[in-house]
Order: structure tokens, then C-alpha cells, then sequence
């Protein structure tokens, strides 16, 4: 009788222990489980906070680079404007106009194709010699007429650039060629050159000019400031622009009498295609 008095006590207090514990456990699990519900609607309401600067950093990216592009092909149709309205105010014929209107037209169809890419409406890869031999193309026809000039190019192997990166590269390469042009005397040299190095190409574009003044180095990429007679100054601020778009950037290696280097790095997607 003492043995079942006793077993009835303790199944009495281990379901009491069970009940205690078990109400113990439970709204230590109810507690957690509500800290982590506001945990994930905080983390759910952060993500979509992130997702939204996301999507607004990268309109600002592109707005950004719209406006570059756009401010190129401005800065570009002042020569050839330039040359058209002399044309016409001197009585001209249509052939003589023809050529400048050609070129902003050329400007003109280029840049609309960059501002499509862009959108993301197209998508293609090209490799660095061959985005060096459009930007050779576009320099010697910006080149004087009555200037005979030497072009050169090597580029080592190495990823493709896809068309967005390659299209605002190009740009740069451009406006560095055309800089180029202008600088040089009838039987002037530029070259194109181009390596990876690391998960970056750089491209050096150098001619064998007379250099830029030692006082305009320290303002060269600053808006309307040019030492050339009638230039804008707005050119290479614009390409230190793109190329910083672009995670990129834009600089002066060398200047001297006899030699002057830009070099311009733009990142290259991880496993691109060589």
C-alpha cells in the first residue's frame, strides 16, 4: 500500500514537472519563434529597401551615363558644325558641306546606337583589337586632311569586352585619338595598346606629339579648362567620366616633348569569353 501511495506521488509529480517544463519550453519556442517572425518581416522590409536604392542607383548610373554619351556627341558636332556654317557662309557648294554634314550624321546614328545598348536591348562581345581598330577608323577621320599620320596597334589575348563596356570604351579611345590627331604634325605617330592585367584591360593610347604644357596637366580633366585654342575642355573631363561609369578610369602616364601616354582601365566581367 506504501509502494503504490508512493508511485501515485511521483507519477503525480513527474506530470507536473511535465506540464511545468513543457509550458516552460512552449513559451520559450512562442517567444523565439515571435522574435524571429519580426526579424524576418525587418530583414524582408530592409531587403526591399535595398532593392529599391538598388534600382534607384542603377537609373542614376544610367542617367549618368546617358547624359556623358549625350555630352559627347555635343562636345563632337562643334568641329564639323563649325565647318559646315564656314561652308555656307562663304557661298560654298553642297559638296564642299557635304562632308561635315556626313560626319554629324555618322556622330549622330553612333551615339543613338550606344544610347539603345544601353537599354540592354542588344547584347554582343567583341575582343580589344578589334574595338582598337574602330577607334583607328574614327581617328583618321578626324585627322587634317593634309596631315599624313602613322597609326599602330597590339593588344594581347585576353577576355571580350562585352558591347555596353566596349561601346562607351570606345568613346574614350575616340576622343583620345582625335586629341591625338590634332596634336601632331604631318608624319605624326599614335599607337593603341592593350593587355589585361588582373580582372581589368588597360589601354594606352600615346603619340609622339609635342606633350601637354606642364601647367594645364594639373586641370586636364577639369570641365571647360583647354589649352588648346578654341577647345571646350569639356572632352577629356567627359572620357574620365565614362571611364569611371564604367568602374573604370582615365589618366595621364606621360607628357613630354616626343611623347605623350593616356591610359584607360575598364573592368571585365569574371569568365568572360577569350
Amino acid at each position: 500500500t506504501e509502494y503504490d501511495r508512493l508511485d501515485a506521488s511521483l507519477q503525480r509529480q513527474m506530470w507536473l514537472a511535465f506540464l511545468v517544463i513543457g509550458g516552460l519550453l512552449a513559451s520559450f519556442l512562442i517567444l523565439n519563434l515571435r522574435s524571429l517572425q519580426r526579424a524576418n518581416r525587418l530583414l524582408a522590409d530592409r531587403s526591399l529597401r535595398l532593392e529599391q536604392a538598388n534600382r534607384e542607383l542603377s537609373l542614376a548610373a544610367r542617367t549618368s551615363a546617358v547624359g556623358a554619351v549625350a555630352s559627347h556627341l555635343v562636345h563632337g558636332l562643334r568641329n564639323p558644325l563649325a565647318a559646315l556654317q564656314q561652308a555656307v557662309a562663304e557661298g560654298g557648294d553642297s559638296r564642299e558641306a557635304a562632308p561635315s554634314a556626313q560626319r554629324m550624321r555618322r556622330m549622330i546614328d553612333e551615339v543613338v546606337r550606344v544610347l539603345r545598348d544601353e537599354q540592354g536591348l542588344d547584347g554582343f562581345e567583341i575582343p580589344a583589337d578589334e574595338l582598337m581598330a574602330e577607334a583607328e577608323r574614327r581617328g583618321r577621320s578626324h585627322a587634317p586632311a593634309d596631315r599624313r599620320l602613322r597609326w599602330e596597334r597590339a593588344a594581347a589575348d585576353g577576355p571580350l569586352l562585352d558591347n555596353r563596356t566596349a561601346n562607351l570604351t570606345l568613346l574614350v579611345l575616340e576622343n583620345l585619338a582625335t586629341n591625338a590627331t590634332q596634336a601632331l604634325t604631318d608624319g605624326g605617330r599614335i599607337r593603341f595598346s592593350a593587355q589585361p592585367v588582373g580582372n581589368q584591360w588597360q589601354f594606352e593610347v600615346e603619340d609622339d606629339g609635342p606633350g601637354i604644357p606642364p601647367d594645364s596637366r594639373d586641370r586636364l580633366f577639369t570641365p571647360l579648362s583647354s589649352s588648346k585654342p578654341g577647345g571646350s575642355g569639356l572632352g577629356l573631363a567627359l572620357s574620365r567620366q565614362l571611364a569611371r561609369h564604367l568602374g573604370g578610369d582615365l589618366c595621364l602616364l606621360q607628357s613630354d616633348p616626343g611623347r605623350t601616354r593616356f591610359q584607360l582601365t575598364v573592368p571585365f566581367r569574371e569568365g568572360g569569353a577569350s
